[in-house]
């Protein structure tokens, strides 16, 4: 548990810093009811699919009596969809390669001197001729990887995902991570991109990131320091942040670890960085919901989820969040 000495701000402070200090682990095992909230809706979002009109095939397979066959239809728009995805990708070198370590796996990499770990889940139907989008997930300060599937339900992504994503959780060197220039877990988000994109079908212009407390910080640095690597991010119950970006921020109203006007403030960052609507009506934006900010850059959408809860993942975010990587 924190220490009761530390406050909001000192906290907040501490984490910032990156260092180990007198603090105590972040709360990532508490669980608290949330209420669920409305999905927001973006132009980016993807489209229904019509009705597909009989193919040739389909027509020839037509009788007097009945319907054409509806497997030539359901072909077709298969098809369609998945020349548009490879339309706008860019594909790793895993592409080229089966694999079948597919599943839950413990995996371990060298970075520079050392052996860093992670967390990797890829659907058991993987399809290594299709690019995956790339998620990696970043646990808070005296946790680890296990900690974003363990507290915070990311296995109900993974479900929501199918075989769309690839998903990675890295384990933290010393129980924090350290965005700092010149640090090793730059170092070791770049070797998790690059072994990840060797072996397994990614597409490389579709890398997201998340973190928690702690790990949210550290995405709102590794954006400034990766820009060019990252398509979107959810940074939650953090501070910082400000790049032009997709991005997410989720926070509890109640947090007594990192008070809720850090949020306010990474909201108003990546606001004004997304050429959203400026400043900010914290009014207008209802609680225990997620709102897309008005006039943002249609590339570079803002969704803000204030909750009444504490220092933690709200569950009633999650169907949002799987929403906003797969419309960017």
């Amino acid at each position: 548990m924190i220490r009761s000495s530390c406050n909001a701000t000192r906290y907040a402070a501490f984490l910032m810093s990156l260092v180990l200090g007198a603090c105590g682990p972040d709360q990532g095992s508490t669980r608290h009811a949330s209420t669920p909230g409305r999905p927001f809706h973006l132009n980016a979002m993807p489209k229904q699919t019509p009705p597909c009109p009989p193919s040739v095939e389909a027509q020839e397979k037509s009788t007097d009596d009945g319907p054409s066959d509806p497997s030539f239809c359901e072909a077709s728009v298969q098809s369609e969809q998945r020349d548009e995805m490879l339309a706008g990708s860019v594909a790793s070198e895993g592409c080229q390669f089966r694999s079948s370590a597919t599943g839950f796996r413990n995996v371990s990499i060298k970075v520079g001197s050392r052996q860093r770990s992670f967390i990797r889940v890829v659907a058991a139907d993987y399809d290594h001729t299709v690019p995956h989008k790339l998620v990696i997930g970043f646990h808070g300060h005296g946790l680890d990887g296990n900690s974003p599937r363990r507290d915070h339900k990311w296995p109900l992504i993974e479900q929501m995902a199918g075989d769309a994503a690839i998903f990675i959780y890295p384990h933290s060197a010393g129980a924090s991570w350290n965005g700092g220039a010149g640090s090793p877990d730059l170092a070791f988000f770049d070797e998790l991109v690059k072994t990840t994109g060797e072996e397994f079908c990614v597409d490389k212009s579709k890398v997201f990131v998340h973190g928690f407390s702690n790990g949210s910080i550290f995405v709102n640095s590794l954006v400034r320091q990766r820009g060019s690597a990252i398509r979107g991010l959810i940074t939650v119950a953090g501070s910082g942040g400000g790049v032009r970006v997709p991005a997410m921020v989720i926070h509890g109203q109640a947090d007594p670890t990192i008070a809720y006007s850090h949020g306010m403030q990474s909201l108003r960052m990546y606001a004004q960085a997304n050429s959203c609507q400026t400043p900010v009506d914290f009014n207008k934006l209802a609680m225990d919901t997620c709102t897309a900010l008005p006039g943002c850059a249609q590339e570079t959408p803002l969704i803000f989820c204030p909750w009444r809860g504490n220092h933690h993942w709200p569950e009633f975010t999650l169907s949002q969040v799987w929403q906003f990587i797969a419309a960017n």
